[in-house]
């Protein structure tokens, strides 16, 4: 057989349904149906029942979460037409058992995509101690960061993963006997309560240590070497940029603004064409843009590529952020702890209809659409923003709507195994009868 022994234990049970998207995400959107036409029902038979559901099914959760984001829009929209109160909101993400228990998240962890570009120096290879290899400079941020655990972070003894690179390689586009000029790749960075700004700070140290470490390599080997070769100079002072500073330098440039405009539509055409993804993309902006300002000293650029989602904790929404905000979109705003409250009714429910005993988990650290719940401040978007070449109409968010949508969240949904896989599935029971019950 193709499936793994414990699917086949599972098939054999006749306890699970089997299928591709069973579980992630179509066992919590039938969930999602099924309750709207039982409060339909009820409503009919009880026209004095009070309250309301909002359901909504959004695309693109996998990747870029657009469909998220662009409901923030249609969500603050329908409540200054209605009138209304949002107290909570439930993604029907698949559930997971762990010692027994069904596990409720009521916060989902926040991702930046750090993208780093290295100019170092051409070289031909006999004179390569003359050069400097990008490369070997972009290696060193590699393994100052990959799996760093000063980024991990500790919530109430849950533990964020480190960073890690997903892509890492040199610019050449053909095969030439020089040192590569440039060199560019992007990480994953994860986070629960650290910030774009902390983030982009800390990778510019990173980065002038790196360029100061991979010189004093090229020191030490020379020395043995004995090439005769006089080696580039650094300024390690400011041999780091963000992509910001990069792209105030080029708009003082003659003639940007035509070849902005250009640069960048021609980068959204390949994206929509699917010619290139986001990441990509971004790198490509940076390369342009590099060359368009001129700059042929050693140096470093960092920027963010999409997506980003913004750390997300359904108890700490009554926290007063740097705006000075302590509501939210209800009239005297959200008590600190109301995602534990609302995991307490949740757990109630559980009991009261199934037996079932359920687990509070902080953060969903496989990111989630709860990201787009907890209104970011505008000092924190604008930082991301600033750093972002792709931001605009190829990526973009509506910091109005998203500032002012703040809702208690949970991820809670049927139990499942295998998401993406030929064994995925769900547990028969949790989509049918428990946890449409529970909720």
């Amino acid at each position: 057989s193709m499936l793994p022994q414990e699917a086949r234990d599972d098939l054999a049970s006749g306890e699970w349904l089997f299928g591709r998207g069973v579980n992630d995400m179509k066992g919590g959107l039938s969930i999602g149906l099924a309750i709207m036409d039982w409060f339909g029902q009820k409503v009919l038979e009880y026209p004095e029942t009070t309250g309301n559901l909002l359901f909504a099914a959004v695309a693109d959760e996998e990747a870029y979460s657009a469909g998220m984001r662009g409901a923030v829009s249609l969500f603050t929209g329908l409540r200054q037409e209605y009138g209304l109160t949002y107290d909570c909101l439930v993604d029907l993400e698949p559930s997971f058992n762990e010692g027994g228990k069904q596990q409720v998240y009521i916060g989902s962890v926040g991702k930046t995509m750090p993208a780093v570009l290295v100019q170092g120096a051409k070289a031909h290879v006999v004179e390569c101690f003359h050069g400097l290899n990008a490369i070997g400079v972009l290696a060193e941020m590699f393994m100052a960061t990959e799996l760093a655990p000063e980024f991990s972070e500790t919530f109430e003894g849950e533990h964020c993963p480190p960073p890690t690179w997903f892509n890492l390689r040199d610019r050449k586009y053909g095969y030439d006997v020089s040192v590569p000029l440039r060199a560019a790749g992007y990480m994953s960075m994860l986070g629960f309560s650290k910030t774009t700004s902390q983030v982009m700070e800390r990778l510019k140290e990173m980065g002038r240590r790196s360029f100061a470490s991979y010189m004093k390599r090229m020191e030490s080997q020379e020395a043995l070497v004995r090439s005769g070769n006089i080696l580039p100079k650094v300024d390690l002072e400011h041999c780091v940029l963000e992509y910001g500073e990069l792209a105030e330098i080029c708009r003082k440039k003659k003639g940007y603004g035509k070849w902005y405009q250009d640069l960048y539509g021609k980068i959204e055409s390949d994206v929509r064409t699917g010619a290139m993804n986001y990441p990509q993309a971004t790198l490509e902006m940076m390369d342009a843009m590099l060359t368009f300002s001129g700059i042929t000293s050693p140096v470093m650029v960092i920027s963010f590529a999409p997506p980003y989602y913004p750390a997300f904790h359904s108890d700490r929404l009554g926290e007063t952020d740097r705006a000075g905000r302590t509501g939210g979109i209800q009239e005297g705003g959200i008590q600190a702890g109301e995602g534990t409250r609302l995991y307490n009714l949740l757990q109630k429910a559980a009991e009261d209809t199934c037996g079932l005993c359920l687990g509070k988990r902080n953060y969903c650290c496989g990111i989630s659409d709860l990201s787009y719940c907890g209104g970011p401040d505008r000092e924190e978007m604008a930082s991301y923003a600033v750093n972002a070449p792709l931001w605009g109409t190829m990526y973009r968010m509506d910091l109005d709507a998203m500032a002012d949508f703040r809702v208690p969240s949970l991820l809670f949904g049927p139990i499942g195994k295998d998401a993406h896989q030929m064994s995925e599935r769900v547990h028969a029971r949790s989509l049918l009868e428990e946890v449409p019950v529970i909720l």
